[in-house]
């Protein structure tokens, strides 16, 4: 029994198909089913529950976005979308998935009204989905229809890809999921083509997951990528097809599964940004340390700081250090670490910076401030660290040895009386 995770998750898509180049949506294949379709995972729930919308679009690839209605009664908690191509008989068709978690604001009964897409000029829309929120539990013996499973009924292979978000913020994390599924071996070893990720920054990391589900009757060996995306450039993005090609088998053709592409409205952070912000985004604390707070003028410490949190940690810019006329500084560049937590990118930036003391007394190291962009919040938060004092020994004064430059001549008198001993006549 596939759990209720899974039955959000994954998207029925796919066969293992031979390439054709050129393949366009054909009016034929328009008019085989309604393009659009809208479906809740439950209609009648307690309030304080979630209760997902599910819009699947058909049609030829580059499909837009469909348009969601005021949702009265219900607040939008997040959502998400996943798409595939599936190439049958020399035709091309897109199928994307958006799914809209919504959580009720009021009992009663509720409705979602028409979701509506134009596709090749033609308006489309889905009938309304009514719900019922009742203020207590839900009667048992309410079952759910998964559509999911009856596609996948059948198929030896297929693939799918989703992201986590489809309107996230410039420079907030975007995780790219590539999925692909088995019931049998594969006539050869796949190679695995990743997307066109233009307009964002790639990390070199990635997870990889590799499991077993039952859908339906079917058990099927899954492998599961996922790329951890920043987009910097705001704005309507898309992430390109994922390929999964085999080779050749005799006289068997190459054969490649192919997703389809996954728009995503990246937005530009707000204005007003406070002074000194870099760009940053993500959650960070900021700390700085000294190894000794007593020196002597010339003796050298040294000053550590680390930026800790969750974001682009190889890309965010170097603090702003700030000025220290009584120091002489000499820094390395920063030791930078990453990992992942549940799937969202860590890691550390740590500096160390020499200090060398040229004036004695009591001498402070100020706070060090860091300001990013926090897009859960959705604000700016800036980060200082506190004030470091230190106490600076003066280096006591030297006794200065004469210059044997400037001593004088020695008078002749008693460099010659040096020469000679002296005699005393009896």
């Amino acid at each position: 029994m596939i759990s209720n995770r899974l039955k959000l998750c994954i998207v029925a898509i796919g066969l293992l198909v031979s390439l054709s180049v050129g393949l366009m949506w054909t009016s034929t294949t328009h008019a085989q089913a309604f393009p659009i379709k809208a479906s809740v995972d439950k209609d009648l729930l307690p309030i304080g529950e979630l209760v997902t919308l599910t819009v699947q679009v058909t049609g030829p690839p580059g499909l837009p976005a469909p348009s969601l209605p005021n949702l009265n009664g219900l607040i939008l908690i997040d959502r998400s979308v996943s798409s595939s191509i599936s190439i049958i008989d020399g035709r091309s068709t897109a199928e994307v998935t958006h799914r809209y978690i919504l959580q009720p604001t009021r009992t009663g009964e509720l409705r979602i009204d028409s979701i509506r897409i134009t596709i090749e000029d033609r308006p489309y829309a889905t009938p309304p989905i009514d719900v019922e929120v009742t203020d207590g539990t839900i009667p048992s013996g309410v079952s759910v229809t998964d559509e999911a499973l009856a596609k996948l009924e059948g198929l030896d292979f297929f693939v799918e890809s989703a992201i986590d978000k489809v309107n996230p913020y410039l420079g907030e994390q975007v995780t790219f999921v590539f999925r692909f599924y088995r019931a049998i071996d594969p006539p050869g070893p796949p190679t695995y083509m990743s997307p066109d990720v233009t307009g964002f920054w790639s990390s070199d990391e990635f997870l990889r997951f590799e499991y077993e589900v039952q859908l339906g009757e079917t058990v099927y060996e899954v492998v599961e990528t996922r790329t951890i995306l920043f987009p910097t450039v705001a704005g309507q993005r898309r992430i390109g097809q994922a390929l999964l090609a085999f080779p050749a088998i005799g006289s068997d053709p190459p054969q490649e599964l192919v997703t389809a592409p996954l728009p995503l409205e990246v937005r530009s952070l707000p204005e007003a940004a406070p002074e000194g912000y870099q760009g940053t985004v993500g959650r960070f604390s900021i700390s700085a340390t000294v190894d000794s707070r007593e020196s002597k003028i010339d003796d050298p410490i040294v000053m550590t700081v680390t930026l800790t949190g969750e974001g682009n940690i190889e890309a965010m810019p170097d603090p702003v250090w700030p000025n220290l006329p009584q120091w002489r500084s000499f820094e390395n560049e920063p030791a930078v670490s990453t990992a992942f937590d549940d799937g969202t990118l860590v890691g550390s930036r740590v500096y160390k910076r020499l200090m060398v003391p040229v004036a004695s007394g009591d001498q402070i190291i100020p706070s060090i401030s860091y300001t990013y962009f926090d897009p859960m919040a959705e604000k700016y938060v800036t980060i200082s660290t506190a004030p470091i004092h230190i106490s600076i020994e003066a280096v006591p004064e030297k006794v200065s040895l004469p210059n044997i430059y400037n001593i004088k001549a020695v008078p002749g008198s008693l460099r010659q009386a040096t020469d000679h001993t002296t005699s005393r006549t009896a």
